[in-house]
């Protein structure tokens, strides 16, 4: 394959995953070349349509190019992708684009970087744990999504797009063998089964047994996991104007990589304990351990009328978690955490209507319900126990579950003012019900107690309302030049804290966005060149808040972020290209006068006081970022030699708004050499992750019971064999 394809998406002809497959507007070509970079096709606006022609920031990366980085995962989405940041905190990872974000990965909250998969919103934080084995491309969206894909998306989304069945039998199949004992195999078969039915599945499955680290506590491997995965699509044709996509997945994964807490070197927790010498290693009395399954299943059903096509989206998703979790981060029963089920069943209702090709107008608007509950369930919850929660081996069960109802109307129009500018206005109008029913129980630990006694039991109720908007003004100065400026607003609903419900629901966060930014291509199509600047003006921005015993969403009154950036692709021939990534953020804080603000008391863990943070810096916005990517192919007789790497660099981030804990500059390498037979079947390919083998945190939180940090993964490389028909 040729190697302009490896950050450009997909060509034009491959895609219709998602956005109406049967009546979308014909993806205008840009301008068409005999060599260099080829149009791709985005459906960030539920249409399929050109990406240099989408009046909005959009990055969009390949199935190929995800192989050849070695990107495996949407925790290691922010080596591609200008503006994003993942944060990784063991068995979850939380996504900050442009500065926005939340590191809350509880049980009921949602993330304000949405995730989407076909079009499916997915709202449990666990859930962007999907392996890539059968992805056509993921497309991140920046800025507000507040109209088409409105689900509390104040700051963007991901969105995977996964391949579609074929009518002819096809597959791809792969094996690896890497350090720490990792082996890991990939599958994916399609075929048609009938006129007008055809159907895939993909398997996934990955086991590495040797552990980062060591719990220096018992002597045992510590940052392991087995992960599986399959899905399958069923897709039925009954006329050439009707689709219907069955898809379903399941997911299950059983780790030791669930918030590996270490103490931050110079800490000393409340117990006296200090830091393990060991970058990977950690001190723990009880072991983190999580198993998590997650299945879901979803429908499309598709069918155009003469002047406008209507798409109906059903989903169900059901995830249940169980772990252990050693919060304070040292071999003293300090504070301890069992879940005995950690819940969330979705399911979610989409219908859309929208204009067909040849209409004066574009046009889509559709109704929106999600029906959610989520939480600490069964009979225990989550178990807290430690001598900074209750003593004598006692312990609190915390059971408390989150109803929400949402339910949402949207709307967007475009329409041509001349034959060069075009005008784009949308809204939707949310309304989210939240129900907390919530019980704390005193029992004996560890789970699998009676409990003695209740010590409290509430049912809360509130709701969240409110109307979002853009407007989006675009302009072709040439055929391949492009401009556009535009306003929007997002909205991410209030909630209750899952695990403390003494406090009162916090409050809905606002994000008003201005823009402007240009696509083009240039030097007869081997240069192109997206930019965009920004300003975000942020209300009751969500911040978590650590204690030790829990974690709680707090309010910052007024933040914003300003900024801009590069995305380029340099494709001087058709087996050499690069692409070039560069993101400069200012995130401060406006107005924040009631921080939580942690700082070492005297003998020996953290105080919590109330202190002004205004004008400091948001939390994990770097001020520069860098992504680099080349993807290098030479043909020969005995078939093709592809050199592919990605790299990325941050200037460091902030984890407390009083900066006190920081992770300095830090920069990351993957690569991958491969050969490919010259019939295309045959594939063997040497890669390597963090070649540099850089020690840097994903995560750290200040709490009451001293500073804590979670290491993210050393270099990692080995051998894959693979074969496709």
């Amino acid at each position: 394959m040729k190697s302009y394809l490896y950050y450009t998406g997909c060509i034009a002809a491959s895609v219709m995953a998602s956005g109406s497959a049967l009546a979308q507007e014909a993806a205008e070509p840009v301008q068409q070349y005999s060599t260099g970079i080829q149009d791709i096709v985005v459906t960030a606006t539920k249409r399929s349509e050109n990406l240099q022609k989408v009046p909005i920031a959009i990055s969009a990366v390949s199935a190929e190019a995800l192989e050849g980085g070695r990107i495996e995962g949407v925790k290691e989405l922010d080596m591609t992708t200008p503006g994003l940041t993942m944060t990784n905190g063991g068995f979850v990872q939380t996504p900050f684009l442009r500065g926005v974000g939340s590191s809350d990965p509880t049980a009921g909250q949602e993330a304000p970087i949405a995730t989407y998969v076909d079009g499916v919103y997915q709202p449990m934080p666990w859930a962007n744990t999907i392996p890539f084995n059968n992805v056509e491309r993921i497309e991140v969206l920046k800025g507000p999504q507040g109209t088409l894909f409105g689900r509390n998306a104040t700051g963007g989304l991901i969105h995977i797009v996964t391949k579609d069945p074929t009518d002819e039998l096809s597959g791809n199949f792969s094996a690896s063998y890497g350090n720490y004992d990792t082996y890991t195999a990939k599958g994916y078969l399609a075929s048609g089964l009938a006129e007008g039915v055809s159907a895939d599945v993909a398997a996934y499955y990955s086991n590495q047994r040797d552990g980062f680290g060591k719990n220096l506590f018992n002597g045992d491997d510590i940052f392991t996991s087995e992960d599986f995965a399959v899905r399958s699509k069923l897709l039925i044709k009954p006329g050439d104007r009707t689709r219907i996509t069955i898809a379903g997945d399941y997911r299950y994964q059983n780790s030791t990589n669930a918030y590996n807490y270490r103490l931050v070197p110079g800490t000393v927790a409340i117990d006296g304990s200090t830091a393990t010498p060991g970058f990977y290693d950690v001190n723990l009395d009880l072991s983190p351990k999580i198993k998590m399954e997650i299945w879901s299943v979803s429908a499309r059903i598709e069918h155009e009328f003469d002047p406008f096509t209507i798409t109906s989206v059903s989903a169900y998703q059901d995830a249940v978690i169980r772990l252990n979790l050693d919060n304070d981060g040292t071999a003293s029963n300090t504070v301890g955490a069992q879940t005995d089920a950690a819940i969330s069943k979705a399911f979610s209702q989409e219908l859309q209507i929208s204009s067909n090709p040849g209409a004066p107008f574009r046009w889509i608007a559709g109704l929106y319900y999600l029906d959610m509950k989520a939480g600490f369930g069964g009979p225990k919850g989550i178990q807290l126990f430690g001598s900074d929660v209750i003593g004598g081996g006692l312990a609190v069960d915390i059971i408390n579950v989150i109803y929400t109802k949402s339910y949402a109307a949207f709307a967007e129009l475009g329409f041509d003012i001349g034959d060069s500018t075009r005008l784009t206005v949308g809204g939707r109008y949310s309304r989210d019900e939240r129900k907390l029913r919530a019980r704390t129980v005193l029992d004996a630990a560890p789970l699998g107690n009676d409990p003695i006694m209740t010590l409290s039991e509430d049912n809360l109720k509130t709701h969240f309302e409110e109307p979002t908007y853009r407007i989006i003004l675009d302009h072709d100065f040439t055929r391949s030049v492009m401009g556009y400026a535009s306003y929007s607003r997002g909205f991410k609903s209030g909630n209750y804290n899952t695990s403390n419900a003494a406090n009162p629901a916090f409050k809905p966060e606002i994000l008003d966005a201005y823009e402007v930014g240009m696509k083009g291509r240039f030097l007869d199509g081997t240069l192109q060149l997206n930019a965009a600047a920004f300003y975000y003006d942020y209300s009751n921005l969500q911040l978590v808040e650590h204690t030790g015993n829990t974690s709680n969403v707090i309010n910052a009154a007024k933040s914003e972020i300003k900024g801009f950036e590069i995305d380029g692709i340099i494709a001087p021939t058709n087996n050499l290209q690069f692409h070039v990534g560069y993101t400069y953020l200012d995130g401060k804080y406006k107005d924040f006068k009631t921080a939580g603000c942690f700082y070492p008391a005297p003998g020996g863990g953290n105080t919590l006081t109330t202190c002004d943070v205004s004008g400091n810096p948001i939390v994990r916005t770097p001020r520069h970022a860098v992504n680099l990517g080349g993807d290098y192919t030479v043909p020969t007789s005995v078939g093709d030699f592809r050199l592919a790497m990605s790299y990325y660099f941050n200037s460091g981030v902030i984890f407390s708004p009083e900066e006190r804990l920081k992770q300095g500059a830090y920069d990351v390498l993957n690569g991958s050499i491969n050969w490919t037979s010259e019939n295309s079947r045959f594939r063997v390919s040497l890669y390597g992750k963090n070649i540099l083998d850089r020690k840097y945190v994903g995560y750290m939180i200040a709490q009451t019971i001293g500073d804590t940090q979670v290491a993210s993964p050393p270099r990692t490389y080995g051998l894959e064999l693979g074969y496709k028909f």
